[in-house]
């Protein structure tokens, strides 16, 4: 399956799965859609992982979709639907997360990124804009001046930047430390699939994820 869906604990989560570069099409959201609608299903669950294996987060929208007509779902309803998710939800990034990918890491509520993460809004190389909510969500998340840099440049920033700006809470490494109860450590490094495991463990109260995240 192009995503998958599991439950670890109390923390749903939704793994995409498409190689090499996990870019986006009817599939991709078409899963992640079954995957919002699976944890709304179950009161247990106590916030939502978006998270991708493979060597990145999602690197944005198959390119064979544009000049078509786009198969549905569209964009617009799997970015509102994990924007008005009831619960959090949290984007794990790593790699390159670019275009129609950091438009669904910007949908979710939280976000967190890798050390090595270089994140970009690369449409005005190719011509275009982006056309999945990320003009309006990016200047809310990093205010204007911010927001006019990575749509009229196009060039990737670094997750300590992502930081500054307010677009990346934490790496991802500190974050489970923190949510374990444990001192950061920025010299940490993790893996993803560790990231993972050690978040659904430490979230038996999902609110000590939350503020470890906010508290980056």
């Amino acid at each position: 399956m192009t995503v998958t869906f599991e439950t670890r604990g109390n923390v749903a989560v939704a793994l995409v799965d498409r190689p090499p570069v996990n870019a986006i099409d009817a599939a991709v959201r078409a899963g992640l859609l079954d995957a919002v609608r699976r944890a709304g299903a179950d009161p247990a669950v106590a916030a939502l992982v978006v998270a991708c294996r493979g060597r990145t987060f999602m690197s944005g929208a198959d390119l064979s979709e544009l000049g078509s007509d786009i198969a549905a779902p569209p964009y617009a309803e799997v970015l509102r639907a994990l924007e008005d998710f009831d619960r959090p939800v949290i984007a794990a990034m790593h790699g390159t997360p670019m275009g129609g990918g950091l438009e669904i890491a910007m949908a979710c509520h939280y976000r967190c990124a890798t050390a090595g993460t270089r994140l970009a809004m690369p449409e005005i190389t190719l011509g275009i804009l982006p056309g999945a909510g990320g003009t309006q969500r990016l200047p809310r998340l990093v205010g204007l001046d911010g927001a006019l840099d990575l749509l009229l440049g196009g060039a990737p920033i670094d997750a300590t930047r992502a930081r500054e700006l307010g677009l990346d809470y934490a790496c991802l490494g500190i974050v489970a430390n923190w949510a374990a109860g444990a001192g950061p450590d920025p010299d940490e490094t993790i893996t993803l699939d560790d990231v993972l495991a050690n978040v659904a463990a430490a979230t038996a109260d999902v609110g000590r994820l939350l503020g470890a995240l906010l508290a980056g």
